[in-house]
């Protein structure tokens, strides 16, 4: 979700934010725009999703990128 998203979720929900995860917790990425202008079926399109996880130092987040591109980029 984009900052003023979050701020009316915030507004208008029981949601609270925490320092650090607690058990039931969820971490919500705050993004510059709606994601939601792009998305399709209600999921992020692959080029923002690529875009927001590309600097993961995590191997498996990276080889879905990976497998990401492979599905949407043709070469």
């Amino acid at each position: 979700m984009n900052r003023s998203e979050f701020k009316e979720t915030m507004r208008s929900t029981h949601v609270m934010e925490t320092p650090a995860a607690e058990e039931d917790s969820i971490g919500v990425e705050i993004w510059r725009y709606p994601p939601r202008i792009l998305a399709r079926e209600g999921l992020v399109d692959p080029l923002s999703l690529y875009l927001s996880q590309c600097g993961s130092s995590d191997d498996r987040i990276q080889d879905r990128l990976e497998d990401l591109l492979a599905e949407h980029v043709e070469w």
